[in-house]
């Protein structure tokens, strides 16, 4: 099999590798992408990735934004979390979340406000934005009989 040839593997993320800030690392700057950013350092920036991971030694000072994020270090910026929000005993947040599910475990601790992300276009069940001309379908209205 040639080395260069992955046309199978090309758009898959599960396979690659995530960026990582080792506890060695102090680094300033911007990250945005499609992958995974792992933390164990200290980041001076913001970040827009899939998802980001804060270990307990690591530290980020500025905002987030991602599908999917667990804190079990600190954060101090505002996140986004687009899917879900996981944050540990050890870990500490200070500022605006916005979410749409939350984790959160004893001894964690989060100075700031918590909100749930809204949809303010879902549709109810007995509304649809498509045409329905089979009047066979249609829910009667609750409060009266067809008759």
């Amino acid at each position: 099999m040639p080395l260069f040839n992955n046309k199978n593997n090309s758009n898959n993320n599960t396979s690659r590798t995530p960026t990582f800030i080792s506890r060695e690392m102090e680094v300033t700057g911007d990250f945005k992408g499609e992958g995974t950013i792992r933390v164990e350092g200290i980041l001076t920036g913001n970040i827009s990735v899939n998802s980001v991971i804060i270990n307990e030694s690591g530290i980020v000072n500025g905002d987030i934004q991602a599908k999917s994020v667990i804190v079990h270090g600190k954060v101090k910026g505002d996140i986004l979390a687009l899917n879900m929000l996981d944050i540990a005993s050890t870990g500490h947040i200070q500022g605006k979340i916005v979410l749409n599910k939350l984790i959160i475990n004893e001894g964690a601790r989060v100075i700031g406000s918590i909100a749930e992300i809204t949809k303010e276009k879902e549709q109810s069940p007995t509304t649809t934005t498509q045409p329905n001309n089979n009047k066979e379908t249609k829910k009667p209205h609750p409060k009266g009989k067809k008759g």
